[in-house]
């Protein structure tokens, strides 16, 4: 306010701070599963990404490069649970479905116009499909068993 600036700092450090607590609050203190936690913060942060590019002069960053990159990064976060859990990774099926629907998103943006960079765009939708089809080879039998069974297919 002082230094009569355009941008409102004020507003992206409450935002850095709101992001803070509802990380303590969410992800430390929270009763939910650690898939929950994980998907509800990265939305959580690109929304606020996205929040931050409108306070500094809306130039598309946060939905070419971080939207992108999030959904990359959760793809990520998957194969690394799917390794840590090998007895279970049939349950992380559904979340890799999701992520799918989820790389649906900067398509789409592209298709109207929002995004104009559709490379890392086209990257998130490959990676999330690239996972879940090499989830689906590799895991074979077990791997269609828990997709019947999920959507209650004979």
């Amino acid at each position: 306010v002082v230094t009569e600036s355009q941008i409102a700092w004020s507003a992206i450090t409450g935002l850095g701070f709101f992001y803070g607590y509802m990380l303590i609050r969410f992800a430390i203190l929270g009763k939910t599963g650690y898939r929950a936690k994980i998907t509800v913060l990265t939305l959580m942060a690109i929304l606020i990404v996205i929040a931050i590019d409108f306070l500094v002069g809306y130039r598309g960053w946060s939905v070419n490069y971080a939207l992108p990159s999030a959904i990359i990064l959760v793809d990520v976060g998957i194969i690394i649970c799917m390794i840590v859990n090998r007895r279970n990774w049939q349950s992380y099926m559904m979340w890799q479905i999701f992520m799918i629907l989820c790389s649906f998103v900067p398509i789409i943006l592209y298709l109207t116009g929002i995004i104009y960079v559709p490379y890392l765009a086209l990257a998130a939708l490959g990676t999330s499909v690239f996972l879940f089809l090499g989830t689906l080879i590799i895991g074979d039998r077990r791997a269609r068993v828990e997709l019947k069974r999920r959507f209650h297919i004979r």
